[in-house]
């Protein structure tokens, strides 16, 4: 006890258990605080236990924080692997002149080669070399976003070990992340190897094997596509006398089947239409009818090529249908949504056809869909769903709907029977239409005698020898060989060389070369369009084409190649642009660039899968390593530590050993205090009433730590208030602590506030805990927030517009209160715990020891409230040392918001008064945010603030994606029990303008803010919160790199705050690209690149070059660092 505690002090006796009942409160409050400082930390369990913080942080960011969110930016984003993947120049490598090169060099310059496989493979691994950088800047970017989440756990680990989760103070040993960091640098290295590795493998792997399926699929679309219209046009030309034309208007729908829907027709070597029974075929028809054979192909063309007799139109049974396509059973049938269809079925050619209507069946667009009822099972369903047994009847009196139905299926359960499902339900219109088609549908499905296999060997050699390779494989490719399991992989290619004929005046013959010819009309090519394949392809939705289901057999192997086929439509227009070159050369040209369409459109599905596999393969090589493993690696650091590093190591800050030692020292002076009111109560109660006294002598030590500053004389209040005060004493020790503060009478009288912008030596100070920069003082006065025609004036407006519309009247505004404030006022008054990181001048601008830069306009709430105002909005600009990038600058605008509610409120209201200030403050800025940004949808974020319990973050859904708007709560009840009238509740928000503006304005780039360019300040008008920002011409960027060894002292802040204050506005980002650890020495090496870039003008090499020498040698001078 000190001389001025030992001081004696005449208080009445019977007061003395007032005294005893607020020492023993007191006591409990500094025990708390003991508890919480605990032990120091001195051996490996508590190295263990900061390894598993460690740990649990560096989980948590990679996990939650926005780190995890800048990770999938890295994969996803515009300017991550996809966006950059999407920007590829692959139309450069497809073009058609670097195709030729290509294929010709790569094919030996022979120009017979019309199957320039070679050359497609060398441009299929020329467009995957592209893709290496963006793969390799991937694995860069997410290694970056790691290493800084490691150091960022590293300097966070205590404050996630168990003993911290649960309440305890937070172990600080800075020496924690230098040990560390070493270690975890050099695992992530190892892994950061892997990933690379796994990643160029995925791209290589699609570069050894071309996928087959992809170009049989292609062919076959092309194939399909050209012969369909072949086919219409031949049949169209049929128009032979039609005798005993059938009747009615579905008749006339058969007939008009018969001759206009090419694939429509009787089997090969039928009469022609309305020749008398028994009239032979006409000459060069086929002589193959129908046999009731079955080669697996349906429906079945004649041996010898020509076209077969499509006038007969008796083939046909036409009629409406409900359809419904499903690829499962008939389940849940009252949910099915049917549709009225027109059905046309072919019984030679065994097809089933439907289109929307009657009128359809002649337009060459009009057919939705056809079933080759060849591959296909029949099935009567009953109103259930279920299938009948195929012997049975169907129900003949059943009233409903539900016994009309019919389902055909592929026989195979992966195949498909019509577009991309397995199965299709028909539902007739009565039960006498049902039974016709069910047994002629039926009869249609039955498999038939096997054909003759010669026949088919032979019909299979002529097929492979006009067929051109599809895809990985061709020659072999085309064939059947091209199905066989580890088939060399290969690029499409054409059929062997032929004759080719020029362009007729009438009509171009289009054909694969030395495909045969066929005619089409020189001005009606619009179908051709739809001959070209088109896929989605966006992350990899293209993998239906891969896997080329609809080519596939029923066992799962790729159909024979079809011819390959020139699309007209590209033959027309390179004929139209040739003039006098020769056609063969047209026509090779018009292949190589179908060739290399279809390749591109390949590769943009390989691009895509590369997108979705290499983010796997960072994630599994890097990401979850690093989760599983990096524990591991650090706890063999542990062991081989010295005792020497160890107890380095376990060497805690020296503010938290002072405030250890205060505590300690504080608790030891108030049980001493409790002892000796206890002895005089004692003393009191021993003595008889007539011995009794009225008033003792007590040490002033007493009144001190009880908080009753009424007993004390100035000397002695002066004395311990300054103890109490200090910078490493309990904050509960305090006179205005509500553990011992005596509750104010009245509100204390409003105090004059300074306004205006401060003299520079009232900033920039010689002060040793000054670090405040000369461009940072440039910017105070500026005052945008006062500007009405500023972005930040306009929103600082439109909120207090909304606050008066809501409230009138109630709200007072204060938009030029002084810079300048105490730690006292930034800090204790709004509850920021001593040790909070934020206190640091790591991140404060201090004018000195006990003065700031205000970090927010909350340092303004505590002497508002003593003014006697129960509802405020402050704006003021707020300063923070900070990074370097389009959304941080060091200065910038924030507004508070408080509004006081009385117990005759909240009773009125029915509710408590936390109930009654959550709802008013909810509701109140869910207004704020429609006001300003229309109707959104609105969603709450449990959060915490240390002067508002509960807290809350609100975010809205804008431009497609969740924004953090603000953070709120109800106020912490000590804040207006000290500094307003007790019994009162109140709310209180913080927003930042810049992060409003930037959102509801459309402005990029912070620095624009404080430009005084009219192309942006025009752009803008006072109370118009519909403008949005137009961006002006974007001067380049120059960049510089500078690369150093740090020192235990480096701060990144530190860096940043240096950089600007040399370089200004003209820097535009600071970013540590790598991180390098020499494991001989320890020595920790970053770079950083500095992107200068004015908004207003270009930069010239010459003053960037002064500039970044300058930044370099003020960098080795004044962050200690060994420049590289």
């Amino acid at each position: 006890m000190d001389a001025i505690g030992s001081q004696l002090v005449d208080a009445p006796t019977a007061g003395l258990e007032q005294v005893l009942y607020r020492l023993k409160e007191k006591r409990v409050a500094l025990e708390k605080v003991v508890l919480q400082y605990g032990e120091a930390p001195a051996g490996i369990k508590e190295v263990f236990e900061l390894c598993r913080g460690f740990e649990r942080a560096y989980t948590s960011f990679i996990n939650e924080s926005p780190v995890a969110s800048k990770i999938k930016e890295a994969f996803l984003g515009e300017k991550g692997l996809a966006g950059k993947v999407k920007k590829l120049p692959m139309d450069k490598v497809f073009e058609l002149k670097n195709v030729k090169a290509v294929c010709r060099q790569a094919d030996g310059y022979q120009p017979s080669m019309v199957a320039p496989e070679k050359g497609l493979r060398q441009l299929s691994s020329e467009a995957l070399d592209h893709i290496t950088e963006p793969v390799n800047t991937c694995v860069q970017e997410v290694y970056n976003l790691l290493v800084n989440a490691a150091r960022e756990a590293a300097e966070k680990a205590g404050q996630h070990t168990e003993a911290a989760l649960m309440g305890a103070m937070p172990m600080y040993v800075p020496d924690f992340k230098n040990v560390v960091m070493p270690a975890i640098i050099a695992a992530l290295d190892e892994w950061k190897k892997e990933s690379e590795k796994m990643a160029h493998m995925l791209v290589d792997m699609e570069r050894s094997y071309i996928t087959a399926g992809f170009f049989r699929h292609t062919t076959h679309h092309r194939y399909q596509k050209i012969k369909q219209q072949e086919q219409m046009r031949a049949a169209m030309a049929a128009k032979g006398a039609m005798a005993d034309q059938p009747k009615g208007a579905v008749g006339a729908v058969k007939q008009t089947a018969a001759k206009f829907f090419p694939s429509f027709g009787p089997a090969a070597g039928a009469p022609p239409a309305g020749a008398p029974p028994g009239t032979p075929p006409p000459p060069g028809a086929s002589p193959v009818a129908d046999d009731d054979s079955d080669d697996g192909k349906s429906p079945p063309k004649p041996a010898n090529g020509s076209m077969p007799n499509v006038g007969n139109a008796e083939d046909f049974i036409a009629g409406y249908f409900d359809k419904y396509v499903s690829d499962d059973s008939a389940r849940f049938l009252e949910a099915m949504k049917w549709q009225r269809r027109f059905f046309v079925f072919s019984e030679s050619q065994r097809v089933l056809y439907y289109f929307k209507s009657p009128e359809d069946v002649s337009k060459p667009s009009g057919l939705r869909g056809q079933v080759n009822i060849a591959e296909c099972i029949v099935e009567d369903l009953d109103d259930k769903g279920n299938p009948r047994p195929p012997n049975s009847p169907p129900s003949m009196a059943a009233p409903d709907k539900g016994h009309l139905m019919i389902r055909i299926r592929h026989k195979d359960p992966r195949g498909v029977a019509v577009k991309d499902h397995n199965a299709i339900i028909m539902r007739a219109e009565n039960i006498d239409s049902k039974i016709t088609w069910l047994a002629k549908l039926r009869k249609a499905a039955e498999p038939r005698r096997p054909a003759n296999p010669q026949a088919a060997a032979a019909q299979q050699q002529a097929g492979a020898a006009g067929a051109v390779g599809a895809a990985a494989g061709a020659p072999a490719a085309a064939g059947a060989g091209a199905a066989q399991p580890g088939a060399a992989p290969a690029a499409p290619g054409a059929g062997p060389a032929g004759a080719v004929s020029g362009p007729s005046t009438s009509s171009l013959a289009v054909s694969g070369f030395g495909g045969a010819g066929f005619g089409f009309d020189d001005g009606d090519l619009s179908w051709a369009k739809d001959a070209e394949p088109v896929l989605d392809t966006h992350l990899g939705e293209g993998s239906a084409a891969f896997r080329a289901d609809s080519v596939r057999d029923s066992e799962g192997r790729l159909l024979p190649a079809p011819q390959q086929l020139l699309n007209p439509l590209r033959l027309k227009d390179r004929l139209a642009r040739a003039g006098s070159s020769s056609t063969w050369e047209v026509r090779y040209e018009a292949l190589l660039d179908q060739f290399s369409t279809d390749m591109a459109l390949y590769m943009s599905c390989i691009c895509d899968t590369v997108v979705i596999t290499v983010p796997k393969a960072v994630v599994h090589c890097m990401i979850r390593k690093s989760e599983k493993n990096l524990l591991e690696r650090l706890f063999t650091v542990i062991h081989h530590l010295t005792p020497t590093q160890m107890e380095n190591l376990l060497r805690e800050d020296d503010v938290i050993v002072e405030k250890r030692k205060a505590a300690r020292a504080a608790l030891e002076d108030v049980k001493t205090a409790i002892f000796q009111v206890q002895q005089v109560l004692e003393r009191q109660n021993m003595a008889a009433p007539a011995d009794r006294k009225d008033r003792v002598q007590m040490p002033a030590l007493v009144f001190a730590y009880a908080g009753i500053k009424e007993k004390l004389s100035p000397e002695q209040y002066n004395h311990y208030d300054k103890i109490f005060n200090a910078t490493h004493a309990p904050e509960c020790l305090r006179f205005t602590c509500r553990t011992c503060a005596v509750a104010p009478t009245a509100v204390a009288a409003p105090v004059e506030l300074k306004t205006g912008k401060p003299k520079r030596e009232d900033v920039i100070t010689g002060s040793p805990d000054n670090n405040v920069t000369d461009y940072i003082y440039e910017k105070m006065g500026m005052d945008l927030h006062r500007q009405p025609d500023h972005p930040i004036g306009i929103i600082k407006q439109a909120i207090y517009e909304y606050f008066e519309a809501r409230n009138p009247g109630l709200f007072q505004k204060f938009d030029d209160r002084y810079p300048i404030v105490s730690t006292r006022a930034n800090f204790d008054e709004v509850l920021v715990p001593a040790d909070h990181i934020s206190r640091r001048p790591n991140d404060t601008y201090y004018v000195d020891a006990n003065t700031v830069l205000r970090c927010h306009t909350s340092a303004h709430q505590a002497e508002t409230l003593r003014a006697g105002h129960s509802a405020f909005l402050v704006t003021g600009d707020v300063y923070r040392r900070d990074s370097i990038d389009a959304t941080h600058y060091p200065v910038f605008h924030q507004m508070e918001g408080v509004r006081v509610f009385t117990e005759a409120e909240w009773t009125a209201a029915g509710v408590t008064a936390t109930q009654l200030a959550e709802k008013d403050l909810k509701d109140a800025l869910e207004g704020l945010a429609k006001h300003l940004f229309g109707e959104v949808e609105c969603r709450w974020i449990d959060a915490y603030f240390p002067f508002t319990e509960p807290s809350f973050e609100l975010e809205i859904f804008f431009k497609g994606k969740w924004l953090e708007v603000l953070g709120c709560g109800v106020m912490e009840q000590v804040i207006l029990d000290e500094n307003y009238k007790p019994g009162h509740k109140a709310w209180a928000f913080g927003l930042g303008l810049e992060r409003l503006a930037m959102v509801l304005f459309d402005v990029p780039d912070i620095r624009l803010f404080w430009s005084n360019d009219d192309r942006f300040l025009k752009q803008f008008r006072a109370g118009d919160l519909s403008a949005r920002f137009k961006s002006y011409s974007k001067f380049p960027a120059c960049y510089k790199d500078m690369a150093f060894w740090v020192s235990p002292e480096f701060s990144e802040n530190n860096l940043c705050e240096l950089v600007r204050s040399i370089g200004g506005d003209l820097v535009e980002e600071v970013t540590c690209i790598d991180t390098f650890t020499n494991k001989k020495t320890g020595r920790t090496s970053n770079c950083y690149r500095i992107v200068y870039r004015s908004m207003e003008r270009s930069l010239t090499d010459e003053e960037i070059n002064a500039l970044q020498e300058r930044v370099r040698k003020e960098v080795a001078e004044v962050l200690k660092v060994e420049l590289r």
